[in-house]
This record gives structure tokens, C-alpha cells and sequence, in this order.
């Protein structure tokens, strides 16, 4: 991720997570951050279906984002 935050000098920490223990080992940041931002992502309606789960979730502080892989989760 080559970007930057509008102000910031260095660039965020990405922290990609598929598993409950990866999430305990990187959420540090967030808990004392301020969350700047907030996205989450579903796959699309198939036909005959209304079960759309959330399967990524992401947060982003002045330094670290976090994107939770939810799908990755089931297994653990």
C-alpha cells in the first residue's frame, strides 16, 4: 500500500487478519486509537439467496488499518 493519510509522514501500518489470534496479536493500536474510519464488504445477491454475511471489515486509525478477513475466522 503505497498511499498515505492527507497529513501523515509515514505510511500506515496494514494489518491483514484471518484468525482470532492474529487479530489479538495487532489490535493494540485500535483499542487507544481514535477510529477514523469504518468499512465493511459482503459478496452480492445471488439469485434466491438473502443470506449475505459480512466477510470484511475495516478500520482505519492515523497510523495502523485493519482489515479483518472474516471468512478466515470459521476455521479456528
Amino acid at each position: 500500500m503505497a498511499s498515505t493519510f492527507p497529513g501523515s509522514v509515514a505510511r500506515p501500518n496494514v494489518h491483514y487478519v484471518t484468525t482470532e489470534t492474529r487479530l489479538l496479536e495487532v489490535i493494540a493500536p485500535f483499542r487507544l486509537a481514535q477510529v477514523l474510519g469504518y468499512d465493511h464488504e459482503w459478496c452480492p445477491n445471488r439469485r434466491g439467496s438473502d443470506n449475505n454475511p459480512v466477510t470484511v471489515i475495516q478500520l482505519a486509525a492515523a497510523q495502523d488499518i485493519l482489515v479483518l478477513q472474516l471468512t478466515g475466522f470459521e476455521g479456528e
